[in-house]
């Protein structure tokens, strides 16, 4: 989409919104996290973002990824091993057969005390295996699902990693498009 039919165009207060609106979780300025943007036209918000309908320069956007830093949620920190381990034995069923395992112990019956253990072990085994390969499963589709975003800089067209998003830059949206910021308000 050009500039100059970007400037033509007749875009709803939502849209309007879309087109300019970036990733309030950078914004540290409190007056501008409680800006409403969806309710501003295209020239407040870009009066408010400190943008132009050519977008920002190449190294206005350097500055304020430095200011503000990458487009990203932060992740919790995983837990280690040893504890996704020990989370297999948390569950009722499991506590359920361990209590009646040393009671089956304490009367005498150790078979079926063996048998209860080994099961609930090889249960645990099965459970952690499979949570930890579903967890380095989904961290490599995060890494292989990188977004992408086009925005105007410098009055031109760039397809940008969507995480270098900063507060100002003009994402041009086309049918099908992952909206790669926040664009509520």
């Amino acid at each position: 989409m050009s500039t100059s039919k970007l400037k033509d165009s007749k875009l709803s207060p939502i849209n309007e919104s879309v087109h300019t609106l970036i990733t309030k979780n950078h914004l540290n300025n409190q007056q501008t996290k409680k800006i409403s943007f969806y309710n501003l036209t295209i020239e407040e918000t870009l009066n408010t973002l400190n943008s132009s309908m050519d977008g920002l320069s190449r190294e206005e956007a350097k500055k304020r990824l430095m200011q503000y830093g990458f487009n990203e949620l932060t992740e919790k920190k995983e837990k280690p091993w040893w504890l996704l381990l020990l989370g297999q034995f948390t569950d009722f069923m499991i506590i359920v057969l361990l209590i009646a395992a040393i009671i089956s112990g304490f009367i005498g019956d150790i078979a079926d005390t063996i048998i209860i253990i080994v099961l609930v072990i090889i249960n645990a085994l099965i459970g952690f295996f499979q949570e930890y390969r579903a967890r380095n499963a989904i961290k490599a589709l995060k890494k292989m699902a990188a977004l992408h975003a086009s925005v105007l800089r410098n009055s031109a067209v760039n397809v940008i990693v969507s995480s270098e998003l900063v507060p100002g830059d003009i994402i041009l949206l086309e049918a099908g498009n992952i909206v790669p910021a926040d664009g509520s308000s």
